[in-house]
């Protein structure tokens, strides 16, 4: 089986940068420590802002880990540089990494044995995280099942969605409406789920530039159909005005979700959203 990118970013650095330094697996990223030169996070990425992202997780771990430092942050480039904080990929690397991190430390207070909790904290994290979700092909009876949900509570109404007009099965389409009616059904339902301690879905949204959202529905995982299409029903329900279903906030939901996490249609992975775990 073979190491992902982060693992083998994190053994050649722990190899390459030298006595005193740390240089640990984290969840996206390489931690990298040393008493005297500080913390930094290291993607393996050409991206500075994913970088940069990686570098705010870091320091909100190392605060709750009662550490309070700045957190200098590296992409690794196997194309351009921008130095000092995009780096090429061989050989020098670790030797950038390290001049990088000795100049910003220069007159500023040693982290000494912070690193080490820091470091500790990470790992904990790590290990606590919820085991990946496997996800089966996205099933069509499934969706032919939640279309007939959503053309029977729609009845004679017609379906908007800024301004135009679309059918039960748009609503229910992996890569139309799907990812706004799910993401929007997660935000309104996850609570009530939760109180009641019962059952849940999770949905996996992968970036699609055909997709009118720019996100597909590519998998959902789920402890009973009821518990998927009621939320979907509830939804088209509430979404009632003058005789019609207007989509238009789903849409919204779904904007806000895409900014409020940082995400990118076009350089970001699959995301999961989950209404709640299973129990």
């Amino acid at each position: 089986m073979g190491h992902s990118p982060v693992e083998e970013l994190a053994a050649t650095l722990r190899e390459g940068l030298g006595e005193g330094f740390v240089a640990s697996q984290a969840d996206g990223f390489v931690f990298v420590g040393h008493p005297d030169f500080g913390m930094a996070a290291v993607v393996p990425s050409d991206d500075e802002e994913e970088a940069k992202r990686a570098a705010a997780s870091l320091a909100v771990v190392a605060a709750a880990a009662g550490v309070s430092t700045p957190v200098l942050h590296f992409a690794v480039s196997k194309n351009g540089v921008r130095p000092p904080w995009v780096i090429r990929a061989g050989a020098s690397m670790s030797v950038d990494i390290v001049a990088a991190m000795a100049r910003a430390s220069a007159g500023k207070t040693p982290p000494g044995n912070t690193v080490e909790q820091v470091s500790a904290a990470l790992a904990k994290a790590l290990a606590s995280r919820p085991a990946p979700v496997e996800f089966p092909p996205l099933s069509p009876n499934l969706l032919r099942l939640a279309e007939a949900c959503v053309s029977k509570v729609l009845g004679d109404r017609s379906v908007w969605v800024a301004s135009v007009e679309i059918d039960a099965k748009d609503v229910v389409s992996p890569g139309f409406m799907l990812p706004a009616i799910l993401v929007h059904a997660a935000q309104d339902w996850t609570l009530p789920v939760v109180a009641k301690k019962g059952g849940g879905f999770t949905v996996r949204l992968t970036p699609d530039p055909k997709s009118i959202l720019g996100y597909k529905v590519s998998g959902i995982v789920l402890s009973s159909p009821v518990l998927l299409f009621l939320p979907i029903v509830n939804l088209v329900r509430r979404s009632f005005s003058n005789g019609e279903c207007v989509l238009d906030d789903s849409v919204r939901r779904f904007a806000d979700f895409l900014v409020l996490n940082g995400l990118d249609s076009g350089i970001m992975g699959d995301v999961d959203v989950r209404v709640a775990s299973v129990t």
